[in-house]
């Protein structure tokens, strides 16, 4: 049975990388990024999608888990924090 991978931040970088070595390993892979996806290859399914939004984010598994019935590997790639924060953060900020 393939496992079903889902991958934030799919477009470049890591969350690209990742994505590639599921579909390698025979994973149905889902990714999402804002933009368009950059994956074209059998196994992988792209969802625009920004990730500040919760119900975007709660809509996409959902679909998600309707289409495959299940979710086995979550991996959290993208995020975001406004680079100013990280100046003035303090070990306190970090939880």
């Amino acid at each position: 049975m393939e496992r079903v991978v889902v991958i934030s931040g799919t477009s470049k970088g890591i969350g690209r990388e990742a994505a590639l070595h599921f579909l390698a390993q025979g994973c149905k892979v889902h990714g999402c990024s804002r933009g368009e996806g950059t994956i074209a290859q059998d196994g992988y399914v792209h969802t625009s999608l920004d990730l500040r939004e919760e119900s975007a984010v709660r809509g996409w598994m959902r679909d998600v888990k309707r289409q495959e019935g299940r979710i086995d590997v979550l991996f959290c790639n993208a995020g975001y924090a406004p680079a100013d924060r990280l100046v003035t953060m303090t070990s306190g900020d970090v939880v």
